[in-house]
């Protein structure tokens, strides 16, 4: 059972207050030992985390994985609770330094992470039914689901599109489909992602907005 950390900066923020240096302390503060620590460093439009991967690799049922703040580990909301899933169902538990409530090592925590990945599901849901519908209006429009390059297999980059909405990262959603990670980031581009995210969250909870005030 053994204990790892994680710890990310990107090109920009390496240098301010809350750097690698930073972060690997507060991990060994709390228990983890230093050759157990996995760090990424993001550069430009680039968002793989291969460290990352490696880790979520390397852990095994009854090892714990420590972060300092959520926003180390995920690039939101959704994406952290499929980490977290994953981590569940390989036995591992999770604890953030800063974050209350977020210690899958104490009952509380658990309970917490659960209604919490239920609203995951729920968000899942709301941006494959948004992807279905985007891409049926496009076909009304156009009379087809045209994504640019032509021998580009529509079917690929629509698949392409929902697993990275899902948060798989491109470098991944390329494994699975056997294409050119190029490919991907051409047609999908990760700030477009990152937008499509926003909108369905932002639309997620107008829904439930709506839905209180009535």
């Amino acid at each position: 059972m053994a204990i790892y950390g994680y710890a990310r900066v990107s090109t920009q923020d390496q240098s301010e207050k809350y750097g690698l240096d930073i972060q690997k302390s507060e991990l060994m503060a709390n228990g983890v030992p230093e050759q157990q620590i996995f760090s990424d460093v993001e550069s430009g439009a680039v968002k793989d985390r291969p460290q990352l991967v490696k880790l979520l690799d390397t852990v095994t049922i009854g090892d714990t994985i420590i972060i300092s703040k959520l926003d180390r580990l995920a690039r939101s909301m959704l994406h952290l609770l499929q980490i977290i899933e994953q981590l569940n169902e390989k036995g591992v538990k999770f604890k953030s330094i800063h974050d209350s409530g977020i210690d899958t090592t104490t009952p509380s925590g658990k309970l917490f992470l659960g209604i919490m990945a239920s609203i995951a599901e729920f968000e899942r849901a709301i941006i494959k039914e948004r992807t279905k519908k985007g891409i049926h209006a496009k076909i009304a429009k156009d009379g087809r689901a045209s994504w640019g390059k032509k021998g580009v297999s529509e079917k690929k980059i629509a698949t392409a599109k929902e697993l990275l909405l899902q948060g798989k990262t491109h470098a991944e959603v390329a494994e699975i489909l056997s294409m050119p990670k190029s490919t991907i980031y051409k047609h999908l581009p990760s700030s477009k992602i990152e937008q499509w995210r926003d909108e369905a969250i932002a639309e997620r909870n107008k829904d439930n907005h709506d839905i209180f005030e009535k």
